[in-house]
């Protein structure tokens, strides 16, 4: 685990600090990224999948999407390759591009995974970008789909 340091030196004979200097810092061992520990280090991250989508890491567990532009949309963070540590998390579902988009009055706007889950978005602005089509549901539909927790702000 890497970590970059900044702290103040004294440079000259004043006794004061008059500089700053970066020094950097590995922490091996650590465990971050071993067992239980993995799904918290990277909730909310989304990589390269091996077939050739995004897996998204969320509530410990993989959600394979179809769309880079999607995924980025809901991470948190995005990395350029994959984390091998985060291979060995089950997979929970798949956000199809053209996901059923839904959205109920006083509950907000949901995407559909192929599990059948509904998991809440911020806007209808990522279901347009995954091509779903938003179809207006009654509260009641709402509350009635197994549900996931949220993807994205």
């Amino acid at each position: 685990m890497p970590f970059d340091l900044v702290r103040a030196t004294i440079n000259g004979g004043s006794g004061a600090p008059t500089d700053l200097r970066h020094f950097g810092i590995d922490v091996r061992g650590a465990g971050a990224c071993a067992g239980t520990r993995l799904a918290t280090t990277f909730d909310g991250v989304t990589m390269p999948s091996p077939e050739r989508t995004m897996d998204l890491v969320r509530d410990g567990r993989l959600i394979r999407v179809d769309r880079r532009g999607v995924a980025t949309a809901i991470a948190g963070e995005l990395v350029e390759r994959p984390i091998a540590a985060a291979a060995g998390l089950p997979l929970l579902g798949r956000l199809h591009a053209g996901a059923p988009a839904v959205y109920a009055q006083g509950r907000g706007f949901g995407l559909v995974l192929d599990n059948g889950t509904l998991w809440r978005v911020p806007d209808g602005g990522i279901a347009a970008g995954n091509d779903s089509p938003l179809r207006e549901i009654a509260p009641a539909q709402w509350d009635a789909y197994p549900r996931g927790s949220s993807l994205g702000g």
